[in-house]
């Protein structure tokens, strides 16, 4: 293959870039994302589909167990606390060839909500993002754990006493957010 060299730069960014588009090519035909189902707490206050694992106690929903592929979380009402209690949300699964990869959810979201509570939870192993805060304001995350971090559209939220976006951490259009 020979063709007139306009640059080095030039050959070498259309290689990485045609490499990329061929790997993404071929990533998303073999492997198709796969989605959980999601569990979601209604802007008013129902928990859709009802299951047992989320208690409800008038504004506080607690997790009573590991969703270890099994549900994804949205939280579509507001002055609400989520508590975790300890447990682990883990979208990352093995199929049986052994090459391993998440589902396509975000593991838990916050959507148009203001004043909601995020406690005590581990996130891990989607292909989205674990924790995804959009259209949202004056929300606390306290003692959450999530490597792929997403925050759009989104102002006045803290995060304290957490471990967040060590893989992935993105923020778009937001501000006067606090990470102490």
């Amino acid at each position: 293959m020979k063709k007139t060299v306009i640059g080095l730069s030039l050959i070498v960014a259309f290689l990485f870039s045609a490499t990329a588009i061929v790997m993404y090519i071929e990533v998303a035909s073999a492997n198709p994302a796969i989605y959980l189902p999601v569990i979601e707490i209604k802007s008013d206050g129902r928990v859709v589909p009802g299951t047992s694992f989320i208690r409800q106690d008038g504004d506080v929903y607690t997790l009573t167990g590991d969703l270890l592929q099994k549900y994804a979380i949205l939280i579509r009402r507001s002055n609400i606390v989520f508590d975790g209690a300890g447990h682990v949300i883990d979208g990352y699964f093995s199929p049986e060839d052994g090459i391993g990869w998440g589902y396509g959810n975000v593991g838990l979201s916050l959507e148009g909500v203001t004043n909601v509570t995020v406690k005590d939870i581990e996130v891990r192993g989607f292909m989205d993002a674990d924790i995804s805060i959009e259209s949202s304001s004056e929300s606390v995350l306290v003692r959450v754990k999530a490597s792929r971090f997403h925050l759009r559209d989104s102002s006045f939220n803290t995060i304290s006493e957490s471990n967040i976006g060590g893989y992935d951490l993105l923020v778009y259009s937001s501000n006067n957010n606090i990470r102490p």
